[in-house]
């Protein structure tokens, strides 16, 4: 009976995720399977339709969304039974898509990262003690605290730009540098950086017991083509402005160190 019940159980999953494949188990009334059948697609394919926006409606224009969704719905093993968790897998499912003769957009898999981002900032419950930061403290002569609802991230194709109206054909011939952070007042904002900038910031993420100073200095020994005095002067007052933006928090009033 066990063997029976589960063989049902497959038979069924097996239709859900992929009704043009494979049989309907019998048994079943057809109007209780294909009432199914459309929740169970339709609530996963919405879902990624709120997540993905900008890809949602390129794709809709071409007859491609559905296809890409019936596709992931029907093969990739989605491990988590939260649904805050589809648009990463989605975005995992994607990233190893075969683009060989398909119809498919060359940036699909970046502009699905791009996208999910934000939705990965906003639900984010990553925080630092307020009491172990001074807003107000001295960047330079104090360890700077980054806001840990950040991602640095580049792309090889325009991301920020993309839209129903442009697509591009070609990548980019540099990388795009792009900051994204939530701000205190729970807005996630993205930001295109240089390649200074994104050195900075990426240290003051792995040595956060170091002073804005010695962070500065640390950058000059990596960007020996600039000079050590303007890169100091532009370093100063990148940190102010990632202050006021809310991308720094302050100046730590004891030395954080790096969680694990």
């Amino acid at each position: 009976m066990t063997a029976d019940f589960q063989s049902i159980q497959h038979n069924f999953t097996a239709y859900l995720r992929s009704p043009d494949d494979n049989p309907p188990p019998g048994g079943i009334e057809q109007r209780r399977l294909h009432i199914y059948r459309d929740l169970f697609y339709n609530n996963v394919a919405g879902f990624l339709a709120q997540g993905f926006p900008v890809l949602h409606q390129i794709l809709t224009a071409k007859s491609l969304w559905h296809p890409l969704a019936r596709a992931f719905f029907a093969s990739h093993s989605c491990n988590s039974p939260y649904f805050a968790d589809i648009p990463g897998d989605f975005v995992r499912f994607v990233s190893t898509f075969n683009h060989s003769n398909s119809p498919y957009p060359p940036y699909l898999a970046e502009l699905a990262h791009y996208e999910w981002l934000e939705m990965v900032l906003d639900i984010s419950t990553d925080s630092v003690d307020g009491a172990l930061i001074d807003p107000e403290g001295d960047l330079l002569k104090r360890s700077p605290v980054i806001n840990p609802v950040h991602r640095l991230v580049q792309y090889q194709w325009p991301v920020t730009a993309i839209s129903p109206d442009h697509k591009p054909e070609e990548p980019l011939p540099t990388p795009l540098h792009l900051l994204l952070f939530r701000d205190l007042d729970f807005r996630v904002h993205f930001i295109e950086i240089n390649e200074s900038t994104h050195l900075l910031l990426t240290q003051l993420t792995a040595e956060p017991g170091l002073t804005g100073e010695q962070h500065l200095f640390a950058l000059s020994r990596k960007m020996p083509h600039i000079d050590p005095q303007q890169l100091f002067h532009f370093g100063a007052e990148l940190l102010a402005d990632f202050l006021q933006r809310g991308c720094i928090l302050g100046a730590a009033k004891t030395i954080i160190k790096k969680s694990n």
